[in-house]
């Protein structure tokens, strides 16, 4: 999507947000996810691997990519999954 529809996209869920309504948001683009989302779930396999904001990862010094890297990478470390 291009930074205009980006922009709009956002622009529409803080919308909603304000507006009392949840939407479930599904994005390989986790840098996107940080700036829209409140809640995060990363599932790995079927099963929850983590639920939580991405302001605890961030003041965890850590970003969702990381994150999801370690979390569903056989390594812990962005390796295969």
């Amino acid at each position: 999507m291009d930074p205009i529809g980006r922009r709009d996209i956002r622009r529409r869920l803080a919308d909603l947000r304000a507006r009392g309504k949840t939407v479930f948001f599904s994005s390989h683009e986790l840098s996107e996810v940080e700036l829209v989302c409140d809640r995060v779930a990363i599932l790995n396999r079927g099963r929850v691997a983590f639920d939580g904001t991405p302001a605890e990862r961030l003041r965890a010094g850590e970003s969702l990519e990381q994150l999801f890297l370690r979390t569903v990478c056989r390594d812990g470390n962005g390796g295969a999954p």
